[in-house]
């Protein structure tokens, strides 16, 4: 069914250019649905509508096993394949869900992570992070950092894990957050060693203003596309990294990295963005760092899509 009301008000020279499969998903939700998140305003009742929100969403495939660890301040979910365990225990991924780090939880992109664990065959490490605006920056970090630091410290004796083969990926949001983990590591001494990074339609410069000057070619270009528009990405910022200081710090934006060493020590990269996103520069300017610093990157680019 086509919302005629909605298919009225949204703009056709971004409709028009959408994936037809997307763009008539997209026009069968009601209007209201795609009301962006900083003209709501915050409140826990969007939170929940977000999180409990099934459009688009596929289904969990079936896994051998899922196991949940309190570390704390935070726990992880664990999905382990329905096969023989390898000799040396099970590769892993540890992944960062997006949401603005306001919304969602280790279970919110499910029908990705337990493919991941079928069809990569290895266990996959969700991170239920803290979100702000209860914890703002760097807690989220910190979080992503205690499980790798977990992984390897307990994973071979509470998941059969090889923690000689650990990628990271994330989401959007999520997707910031492993770029910063992973510079860490690279910085570390000795550096922990990674197999692969995978950062899906990553943010990774949280320093632009609400000064249309300070926003990148995509920011601009795609300012006002459903899904995900410019100010959301501004409005969740200010929530989740409220100090302008702690915005310039690569831990927050990557893209501000400045050491040679956190590049040194990096593993292969896989970068995907859509090409109607406004964080789509943030990803193909990473991709050029990583690639000017002699990292081997596949930057891939899904045509017709935006943030989704």
């Amino acid at each position: 069914m086509i919302h005629t009301t909605q298919a009225s008000q949204l703009p056709t020279t971004i409709v028009n250019r959408w994936d037809p499969e997307y763009r008539d998903f997209v026009l069968s939700l009601p209007y209201e649905a795609l009301t962006p998140p900083h003209q709501t305003g915050w409140s826990q009742d969007l939170r929940q509508a977000i999180n409990s929100s099934t459009a688009g969403k596929g289904e969990p495939v079936p896994v051998g096993s899922t196991l949940s660890f309190d570390l704390g301040d935070f726990s992880i979910l664990c999905f382990i394949p329905d096969d023989e365990v390898p000799p040396r225990g099970w590769p892993v991924f540890v992944y960062a869900h997006g949401g603005g780090l306001l919304f969602g939880d280790a279970k919110s992109e499910i029908s990705f992570t337990t493919r991941i664990c079928m069809g990569v065959k290895c266990a996959v490490v969700s991170v239920n992070y803290r979100l702000a605006p209860e914890y703002t920056f760097p807690s989220a970090y910190n979080d992503v950092w205690e499980t790798l630091s977990w992984v390897r410290r307990e994973g071979r004796e509470k998941l059969n894990l090889d923690c000689s083969r650990i990628a990271l990926g994330g989401y959007s949001s999520g997707a910031t957050l492993v770029a910063a983990i992973v510079q860490q590591a690279s910085l570390s001494e000795p550096p922990l060693r990674l197999i692969a990074q995978v950062l899906l339609m990553p943010s990774l410069d949280l320093t632009p203003s609400y000064d249309l000057e300070t926003w990148s070619s995509s920011m601009k270009e795609y300012a006002e596309v459903p899904g995900l528009w410019t100010r959301d990405v501004l409005w969740a910022r200010d929530m989740h990294t409220p100090s302008e200081a702690h915005r310039l710090d690569p831990k927050a934006s990557p893209l501000t990295q400045s050491s040679s060493r956190a590049f040194k020590n990096m593993p292969p990269t896989w970068i995907g963005v859509a090409e109607m996103d406004a964080l789509r520069s943030d990803g193909e300017t990473y991709a050029k760092v990583l690639r000017d610093q002699g990292i081997q990157v596949e930057l891939k680019v899904y045509d017709g899509m935006p943030q989704i």
